[in-house]
């Protein structure tokens, strides 16, 4: 017999990671007075910048956690994968003392498994031979950082037969897909014993079997925590999962993560710029969307105000100040579209928007609470004449624009003509990254945002 405590999800919650200590330590303490053996594994999506411990230290926070607690594999989720440059991914997994496992996204360079990774791994445990091999969800941003994404079901059926190859007795898959593939995987590759998932944030209290498979998943944010018995009895493996509520504490890395954004300053200047103000000179929304325009050297902006989440302060403004008003991983979207498109696009927002004003979001980078209003910069309707403009000129239908927003309305399922277009994510900045390159052009109190 042996056991396997799991976390998904984390995305950076440290509320939670006193909790998942506590247990950690206490249920290895017990194994090791039965004489057991156990693995500790991470699904991925545990770093995220939304947190400032996690922004100032790019994500070496959570891995030295990680080392603390001595996880033994983990893979990678697309908060990883996506929101971290694959250099800084690099040197982030030398310092772990823990093993990666990712099989479905190579290094674009050179088009093999990344450096800090495995394919998968093989672990003696209780006198059994145990695979754990990872997958994450196939987003084709992958691409753009760097990496190449390949189909998950392909890579499966390959990797298998190398791993069944190596005489296992028992195959764990950590996969960052999502419960519905989960449940393909169960039916389609019987091989594999147990699937601890994520990524969907599904929670599965005592699992869920799925042909001869058992899947599991425990929510998100570490609110819980997952434990596996894995016997074997007269040549089968018997599985048994439960999950186990952590009870939240004041986060005690909220001020390390603060006093060290802090001593990153920006330039002081003339108005405070405001969360609420759509269009006056003291608008966050306008001076943001300026800066995306010249960023993206586009002729028409537009972002949504429910991204900006709280008011700059001009005479102190830091990098902790920015991150708590735009803490979302979100990169931006560069659109090349002709007049006609564009004009398509614009009446689609204007369609759209108005009952979007108050709808919450969730997910997709998304880290405020409701979409809000949408704001363009050099993009008018003329009503009288019942045309949409672009810097005062009527639009020509086959004209070529560039229009620039963040890749979160290009993924949102609203504005499907928005999605027809081609579209280019500018990497490796995110939003912040940019609006604070434009705080740090600012010559000081006596000039104009």
């Amino acid at each position: 017999m042996f056991k396997i405590i799991h976390t998904n999800d984390i995305h950076s919650h440290l509320e939670n990671w006193s909790g998942i200590e506590r247990f950690v330590h206490e249920r290895r303490e017990s194994f090791n007075q039965q004489g057991l053996d156990s693995l500790l594994l991470d699904v991925g999506d545990a770093i995220d910048s939304h947190h400032p411990v996690i922004e100032a230290t790019k994500g070496q926070k959570m891995i030295e956690l990680f080392n603390g607690l001595r996880y033994d594999c983990v893979t990678i989720g697309n908060n990883e994968g996506i929101n971290i440059t694959p250099e800084v991914l690099e040197q982030l997994y030398d310092e772990a003392e823990y093993d990666v496992v990712i099989a479905n996204v190579l290094d674009g360079r050179f088009h093999n498994i990344p450096n800090f990774a495995e394919e998968y791994q093989i672990y003696e445990i209780d006198n059994q031979r145990v695979a754990i091999l990872g997958l994450t969800a196939p987003y084709y941003t992958y691409n753009y950082n760097g990496y190449h994404i390949l189909d998950p079901m392909d890579v499966l059926r390959n990797v298998l037969k190398r791993i069944e190859q190596e005489s296992v007795d028992f195959i764990i898959l950590l996969s960052h897909l999502g419960l519905s593939d989960d449940r393909y995987i169960a039916q389609t590759f019987p091989q594999i014993n147990l699937i601890l998932g994520g990524h969907t944030h599904h929670l599965l209290s005592q699992g869920e079997w799925a042909n001869e498979t058992l899947l599991t998943g425990c929510g998100r944010y570490g609110q819980y925590i997952g434990e596996i018995t894995v016997e074997l009895n007269d040549d089968a493996y018997i599985l048994n999962a439960e999950t186990f509520p952590i009870k939240s504490t004041q986060d005690p890395f909220i001020k390390e993560g603060e006093s060290l954004l802090k001593q990153m300053k920006y330039p002081m200047f003339e108005y405070d710029l405001r969360a609420r103000e759509l269009t006056s000179e003291q608008s966050f929304i306008q001076f943001a969307i300026s800066a995306i325009q010249d960023f993206g050297e586009a002729d028409v902006a537009v972002l949504n105000s429910g991204l900006f989440l709280d008011d700059l302060t001009a005479i102190e403004t830091n990098h902790s100040e920015l991150q708590k008003a735009l803490p979302h991983p979100m990169h931006l979207a560069r659109v090349t579209i002709n007049g006609e498109q564009l004009i398509d696009i614009l009446n689609q927002f204007n369609e759209k928007g108005p009952d979007l004003i108050d709808r919450p979001i969730k997910g997709l980078g998304f880290r405020g609470k409701i979409f809000g209003e949408l704001v363009f910069k050099d993009a008018q309707y003329d009503i009288r004449h019942n045309t949409w403009e672009v810097n005062g000129k009527e639009i020509q239908l086959d004209q070529q624009y560039i229009l620039i927003t963040v890749d979160h309305l290009v993924f949102l399922p609203f504005f499907t003509h928005l999605q027809d277009a081609e579209t280019e994510l500018l990497f490796p900045e995110l939003f912040r990254d940019v609006v604070g390159k434009s705080l740090q052009q600012l010559e000081g109190m006596d000039g104009n945002v």
